[in-house]
């Protein structure tokens, strides 16, 4: 059986809105907000030089614990927002991190 993440780590709060599809304008509509509790997130910069100079590409990887953070069960999807620290991020990509049991915890990529 695989424990848990560590709470002393799940320390960050963000708040997760699903795609409601577009309004009138054609502008992306949001559901309900939803407060993730419990969870990590982590920030990674990486920067390439090219023929238009430097470019920095800014990544976050949110960690959703399935026993320990909150609310439990919650599932995330391609395409919603995240808002973390007053920023607004687009989920990227989700990955199930597979344990012998089931699926221990999801890592969301952010941009």
């Amino acid at each position: 059986m695989s424990r848990a993440i560590g709470k002393r780590l799940l320390v960050c709060t963000a708040t997760a809105y699903k795609s409601a599809g577009l309004d009138a304008d054609r502008n992306p509509a949001w559901g309900e907000p939803v407060e993730l509790r419990r969870i990590w997130v982590t920030r990674s910069i990486s920067q390439t030089t090219g023929t238009a100079g430097k470019q920095a590409d800014d990544t976050m990887t949110l960690f959703f614990d399935l026993k320990s953070s909150e609310p439990s069960g919650y599932t995330f999807e391609r395409n919603m927002r995240i808002d973390y620290q007053g920023e607004s991020y687009l989920v990227q990509t989700v990955t199930p991190c597979p344990c012998p049991t089931g699926i221990h915890h999801y890592e969301v990529t952010l941009k």
